[in-house]
């Protein structure tokens, strides 16, 4: 290899001192919603010096970010879409491996939770949202604790109303609206490329959900 790189082909032969690179996730498989949990990269191999980053799949079929580059990653299990599915990246001279670790939430369908469905997800120009309510919905302790942690503000909801909030990588609402529609139409063509997290309250019951907007 290295003869043919002094005649200007390919690359060079790799340094047999130089283990090969590996790495592994630990950390918690179930969180219940609104808990917060941290996860470890452990490598070995490579040089010996290690840079990191985190990718998170909240349920919508990609990773987004990176969103750290240390050797753990922190996170609250605030989606409701059952799951978050982590990725590691570590980079380590030339080489590079990744591992996944899979978290499962244990009651974001609990009882009375609602299903919503959003789509297209990513939108381009409209949001659908579309909120089935289960048959019996149950008025539970763990959706009361969702209600006071999330309806500052909110008091006066009407009992049938819906409260459909979309809010920027910031915080701040960028669309809002109380309905007893089930059935609701987002125009998003004015809003800027980027993630978006959506809130909705019904009862005692809130989903959010991740939304992205190119």
């Amino acid at each position: 290899m290295n003869a043919r790189v002094a005649v200007n082909v390919g690359d060079p032969a790799p340094d047999p001192c130089i283990p090969s690179l590996s790495v592994y996730i630990t950390g918690p498989t179930k969180l219940n919603y609104g808990q917060s949990g941290t996860w470890y990269a452990h490598p070995s191999g490579g040089t010996g010096s290690y840079n990191y980053e985190w990718f998170v799949d909240y349920g919508m079929g990609y990773y987004y970010g990176p969103q750290g580059y240390q050797s753990s990653f922190s996170e609250y299990m605030y989606t409701a879409t059952d799951y978050l599915d982590l990725r590691v990246d570590v980079t380590s001279g030339e080489q590079e491996e990744s591992d996944y670790h899979f978290v499962f939430c244990n009651n974001c369908f609990d009882g009375g939770m609602l299903r919503v469905f959003v789509y297209p997800n990513p939108s381009d120009d409209l949001i659908n949202i579309n909120v089935e309510e289960p048959e019996t919905f149950t008025d539970n302790a763990i959706s009361k604790n969702k209600k006071s942690d999330y309806l500052s503000g909110q008091s006066d909801q009407a009992k049938d109303e819906i409260v459909y909030t979309l809010y920027n990588n910031l915080g701040q609402a960028v669309y809002m609206i109380n309905t007893e529609e089930k059935t609701v139409q987002i125009n998003t063509s004015g809003l800027q490329e980027g993630h978006y997290i959506l809130k909705i309250v019904y009862k005692d019951a809130v989903i959010t959900k991740q939304v992205m907007i190119k």
